[in-house]
């Protein structure tokens, strides 16, 4: 589902093609443009019948009101449940302007002028209207805009800047987010006004062409036709490369189900839409549309012009009984509302207490799966056609069942006094643990690992062998490593469990080198390396040697680089790139740094200049050399929250991230430890504190010009501001961060003196 909801569409009775179709976001409005017959169609949900509007009575009327000369519409924008309907048009001066039009009281509503390079309208949900666009006279700055209604007209409610470099792969949606950038999507708040983007999700080096996102999930559509799903929770990915062409995408509003309509333009029959369980990437079931038009998807509500009318398609309800018997039990259970869900589509209930005591067994059918529960011997067998496949013992701990069930995929849940267990038959017919958990407090069908199953697990479940199985399958297959290992080595780490430990971060390490996109399997360690050296320093140093700077995992083979300059220019020094830096911003994004614009204008241009003078004097005599990107494989590592609170960080200090709390000198003695003290001195640390030492400077020579000057008074206060300021936000902060550190630490006291 794109940001801008608009594709070509075709009319029957016509039969020639239209240019455009949109849909307001709760699809009670659709609009569509006619290119031959001149015309703009409003349909509503509530109505069968179309309104249609002629191109150039519409364009006259707002030349009228607007006292433009208008001559061409160029695009439908967007439209509004309200019919409210966003136009580009063109002026006879070939000018862009856009207009917001409404339907109902046939009035402009706010028209601006719009030459910029890159321009974005969009209604949110509240039916305000969101506009961005970068500036002719500075496009390291996007403006954005919020406008109210206030009798028949847009109020702006709020104006302020994202300083950035980058407006290309930019999505704008209707809840407010903004999502753009290269090779880090990052996301933000533009409703709020805040600056700051809240979350960053790392892409890689193939563009980003489309993105969706729900309550849990985001998916990034990338130029070589390959997915990326994220964990808005844990930000961890998944990489999916399907092997049909996609066309659009787009998740179920009930399910985290992804949507694929398939890029088969050539087929006149239709188009195929298939559901993909976004953490495996199996297609579960593909829905054809046996219709010629084209089509659009909002969810999972597939749009469009039948018989001249709007048809409206829901093609999950009519497909919901066959996907949830396709579906992983690890995608349900990963499900945002999967309690719900499970309640929904289980299978019926089985309570042990309630079944006649004669019987041997009670058990739970499918068409194609029995499950058995002998009483006595504690067995539980999986039969086919009346035969037994396969059968285990259960763990007299786990024997005091309550009641059990089957999911639409025919595995078996089971309910003791205290767990919930999962059983499935694999492929090679054998019984599977497939989960094991404490039962949710608040809801009895709500499975999930954060509720501390795997400490119960590594205390008093190690001696059973299917247990251990599960967890060492869940580390091998690299979707359920990225949706369980944080859990299990939290467990691992407060149990004090070394082997398991071990085990992950060498599963950590063979599961990138597999795929290296999967950088972001890193953060699993990186998140708990503190943790992990308090136990023992040996599984740190073991990590930090496999990870010692590798390749970065673009394609690139080798690069010819200068060699390594012998003079100085401290202008080079100050804008010197850094790969590091992209695992905070991008590169070239050094408006993070400097929020002033005007001395960001300054200090670019004499950066521009200065390497233009070096290319032009002394580029020629440079010797190239052969070089290979390296990087440190640890993503977050040194990042901190990008949520700043200056009054926090006052009293309480910066948050700590893992960098800091390490504190373990074996990091610093390799490549890794200086390349990353090296990023941290170039980019923040030596600008700290050669302010700090500035601002010393300036003190020492007013005091010294106020005990001895010809201005005393005025050195006098020059120099009390001075060092209140020194005071207060060094000798106090100090003392409020760390008082016991500010009173006996030694160093302090020496410092002092």
């Amino acid at each position: 589902m794109s940001d801008d909801i608009i594709i070509d569409i075709s009319t029957p009775e016509s039969g020639v093609k239209g240019e455009q179709m949109i849909c307001s976001l709760s699809l009670k409005c659709v609009a569509t443009w006619n290119g031959k017959d001149e015309k703009i169609s409003i349909w509503q949900k509530s109505s069968s019948a179309n309104e249609d509007i002629e191109l150039n009575v519409l364009i006259e009327k707002l030349s009228s009101i607007t006292n433009i000369n208008f001559h061409k519409l160029v695009e439908l924008v967007d439209i509004s449940d309200e019919k409210l309907l966003i136009l580009e048009l063109e002026s006879d001066d070939c000018n862009p302007y856009r207009v917001v039009y409404d339907l109902n009281y046939q009035r402009s509503l706010i028209h601006k002028y719009t030459p910029h390079i890159f321009v974005k309208w969009k209604f949110l949900e509240n039916g305000n209207l969101l506009t961005m666009h970068h500036e002719h006279s500075n496009k390291s700055r996007l403006k954005i805009e919020l406008y109210f209604i206030e009798n028949g007209s847009f109020k702006l409610k709020r104006s302020y800047f994202i300083l950035t470099n980058y407006y290309d792969n930019s999505y704008l949606f209707s809840q407010g987010q903004l999502m753009h950038g290269s090779k880090y999507l990052r996301q933000w708040n533009v409703i709020n006004g805040s600056e700051d983007f809240d979350h960053q999700y790392y892409l890689g080096c193939s563009k980003s062409v489309q993105v969706c996102f729900n309550e849990s999930l985001l998916a990034v559509r990338k130029l070589n036709n390959s997915l990326i799903i994220y964990s808005k929770k844990t930000g961890m990915a998944f990489f999916q490369r399907l092997q049909v062409k996609i066309k659009d995408i787009g998740f179920c509003k009930e399910s985290d189900l992804l949507i694929v309509q398939e890029d088969n333009e050539s087929n006149i029959d239709g188009f195929n839409y298939h559901f993909i369980d976004p953490y495996f990437g199996n297609i579960l079931y593909t829905q054809p549309i046996k219709s010629k038009h084209k089509q659009l998807i909002i969810h999972e509500n597939v749009i469009s012009i039948v018989d001249n009318s709007v048809q409206i398609e829901n093609i999950f309800e009519n497909t919901k009984e066959q996907l949830y018997r396709e579906m992983s039990t690890h995608l349900l259970l990963s499900m945002t509302n999967s309690a719900s869900i499970i309640r929904g589509c289980k299978g019926e209930t089985k309570e042990f207490s309630k079944c006649n005591e004669c019987d041997e067994y009670v058990e739970v059918s499918s068409t194609l799966l029995t499950w058995k529960i002998y009483k006595s011997e504690r067995k539980l067998s999986a039969n086919i056609n009346s035969q037994e496949i396969d059968c285990i013992i259960l763990d007299e701990r786990l024997s005091n069942i309550f009641y059990f069930y089957m999911l639409p995929n025919d595995d078996i849940v089971i309910h003791t006094n205290h767990y919930g267990i999962i059983f499935t038959l694999n492929n090679q017919n054998k019984i599977e643990l497939l989960f094991f958990s404490q039962l949710s407090i608040d809801d009895e069908h709500h499975y999930s690992y954060e509720n501390d199953s795997f400490e119960i697990i590594f205390n008093k479940f190690t001696n059973q062998p299917i247990i251990i199985e599960m967890i060492v399958n869940y580390l091998d297959d690299i979707t359920k490593f990225t949706l369980y290992a944080s859990y299990i080595l939290q467990a691992a780490i407060k149990c004090r469990k070394g082997d398991i430990i071990d085990h992950i971060i060498e599963k950590c390490i063979d599961h990138y080198n597999k795929n290296p996109e999967n950088i972001h399997l890193f953060k699993i360690v990186t998140n708990h390396i503190s943790e992990i050296r308090k136990y023992n320093h040996y599984y740190v140093k073991k990590f930090f040697n496999y990870t010692t700077l590798i390749k970065a995992p673009q394609k690139i083979q080798c690069e010819e680089v200068t060699g390594q300059r012998k003079f100085f220019l401290p202008i080079f020094i100050l804008f010197e790139y850094h790969h590091l830096y992209g695992f905070t911003h991008d590169t070239d994004a050094n408006s993070y740094l400097l929020k002033s614009t005007f001395f960001l204008n300054i200090i670019r241009s004499l950066r521009d200049n200065s390497y233009s003078l070096y290319n032009y004097l002394l580029k020629p005599f440079s010797k190239k050399r052969s070089a290979i990107k390296l990087y440190i494989p640890l993503p977050q590592f040194a990042s901190y929250n990008t949520n700043y609170n200056p009054v926090k960080e006052f009293f309480l200090g910066p948050e700590k991230n893992e960098f800091l709390k390490l504190k373990d000198s074996h990091f610093y003695s390799d490549w890794n430890g200086e390349a990353l003290l090296n990023f941290k001195w170039k980019k923040f640390g030596r600008f700290y504190y050669y302010i700090n030492w500035l601002v010393y400077i300036a003190f020492l020579i007013t005091f010294s010009l106020a005990i001895h000057g010809n201005f005393q008074k005025v050195f006098f206060i020059i120099s009390a501001i001075l060092g209140f300021f020194q005071l207060l936000f060094f000798e106090v902060r100090q003392f409020l961060w760390n008082m016991k550190k500010y009173f006996f630490s030694i160093w302090n006291w020496f410092g002092k003196v």
